[in-house]
C-alpha cells in the first residue's frame, strides 16, 4: 500500500475544525470514522458541509470514544454551538465497552479513563506503553503469521486475506480487521450493551429536545456487511471458514438499529444501502487493510447525510406553513 500523509489540524477545543468556529448548524458526534481524513477537507464533517453548501458543520468526534463519551461531548461542547441538528454516528464496535460491567467492579475502559484523567505520571505512562505494545505486537504477529502459517492449500497466502472481486475490477486482496456481529437482530437488541445504548439514545433525544436540536442517528456498517458477498473462494482459509455466515447475516445489525431508532423515536440514516450500491458499481469505500472509510466512502457518507438533512429541512419548512405542535416527528432517512 502506498504511504499516506495525514495532517491533523484542530480547533481550540481539540476537534478537527477550523479555529474560531463558535456556532454551527450541524454537529457531528462519533469516534474515528467521522474524525479521520488525511487533511481537514477530506473529513466526513467537511464533506457534509460542502454538500449542504451554506450551513456550518462542526466535528466533535474523537477516535476511541464510545456512546457515553459522545453524549458527554454533546453536552459540554455541542450545545454551546447552538446547533439545529446533532448527528450521532456509530458503528456497532463502538458498543463493545457497554454492558460489560462485572459485579462489584467497572469495565476496563472506565478504569483506563480514570488513569488517564486522574492517575500519576507513571501510571499513565505504563498504560500508554501497554496499549502501544499491543498494537505493535498485533502488527508483528500478523507479519510473522504470514511467513510461518500460510495457507497450505495456497502457499504464501495469509489465512486472513480475502480476495475481493468487484464488478468490472480484477481481484484484489484485503483484510477485514473487524466484522459485524453475526447475531440475530433480536439477540442484539436484548443484549446488555444494546440496552445501555438505548438509554444513551433516550438521553440524547431528551437533551436535544430540551435545547431545540433535532437528534439524528447515523449507522456506519462494517466492511463485511457490504463486501462479503464479493469475496471469492481464492481467499485464505480463516476468511473462508466464516464467509458464508458473514454473507447470511449481513443485514442483521442494520435491522437492529432500525428497530432501536423506531423504539426511541429518533431519526435514522443508514449508509449501508448507498455502500451496497457503490459495491455494485465496482467501488471500494473502505481501506483494504483498515476498518475505516477511504475518501470515496467519506464522500458517499457525506452525500447521504447532506441529502437526508436537506430533506428534513424541506419537510420542516413545508409543515411550518400549516398548523404545528412544535414537536418534530421522527422520520427515517434510510436511503432506498
Amino acid at each position: 500500500m502506498p504511504p499516506e500523509t495525514v495532517i491533523i489540524q484542530t480547533d481550540e477545543e481539540g476537534f478537527r475544525n477550523q479555529p474560531g468556529v463558535t456556532r454551527a448548524d450541524v454537529v457531528i458526534l462519533g469516534s474515528s470514522f467521522p474524525e479521520y481524513g488525511p487533511d481537514l477537507d477530506d473529513t466526513y464533517a467537511k464533506k457534509v458541509e460542502k454538500h449542504l453548501n451554506g450551513p456550518i458543520v462542526a466535528s466533535l468526534s474523537k477516535g476511541g470514544y464510545g456512546p457515553i463519551e459522545f453524549l458527554k461531548v454533546f453536552q459540554r461542547f455541542g450545545l454551546r454551538k447552538k446547533p439545529k441538528y446533532a448527528v450521532l454516528t456509530f458503528n456497532t464496535e463502538d458498543l463493545r465497552f457497554l454492558g460489560t460491567d462485572v459485579p462489584g467492579g467497572e469495565n476496563q475502559r472506565i478504569e483506563n479513563l480514570k488513569i488517564v484523567y486522574h492517575g500519576s505520571f507513571w501510571s499513565r505512562w505504563t498504560l500508554a506503553l501497554e496499549q502501544a505494545g499491543q498494537g505493535v505486537w498485533k502488527g508483528l504477529s500478523t507479519g510473522f503469521t504470514s511467513m510461518v502459517r500460510s495457507d497450505t492449500s495456497q502457499p504464501g497466502l495469509h489465512p486472513d486475506l480475502a480476495s475481493l472481486r468487484l464488478p468490472g475490477n480484477p481481484p484484489q486482496p484485503l483484510i477485514f480487521p473487524s466484522h459485524h456481529t453475526g447475531l440475530a437482530s433480536e439477540d442484539l437488541l436484548n443484549s446488555p450493551a444494546w440496552r445501555q445504548f438505548e438509554q444513551v439514545l433516550i438521553d440524547f433525544k431528551n437533551i436535544s429536545d430540551q435545547n431545540q436540536v433535532v437528534p439524528v442517528l447515523a449507522y456506519i456498517p462494517f466492511a463485511t456487511e457490504t463486501y462479503s458477498e464479493y469475496t471469492t473462494l481464492e481467499s485464505g482459509r480463516n476468511w473462508l471458514a466464516r464467509r458464508d455466515k458473514e454473507i447470511a447475516t449481513s443485514g442483521n445489525d442494520e435491522k437492529a438499529v432500525q428497530a432501536l431508532a423506531e423504539r426511541v423515536g429518533i431519526e435514522l440514516i443508514s449508509f449501508l444501502p448507498a455502500f451496497k450500491d457503490a459495491a455494485r458499481q465496482g467501488k471500494l469505500v473502505y481501506y483494504r487493510f483498515d476498518n475505516h472509510w477511504n475518501s470515496e466512502g467519506r464522500e458517499i457518507a457525506a452525500r447521504v447525510t447532506a441529502d437526508a438533512l436537506r430533506a428534513h429541512i424541506d419537510g420542516a419548512a413545508s409543515s411550518s406553513r400549516g398548523p404545528t405542535t412544535g414537536v418534530v416527528q421522527p422520520v427515517h432517512f434510510l436511503q432506498q
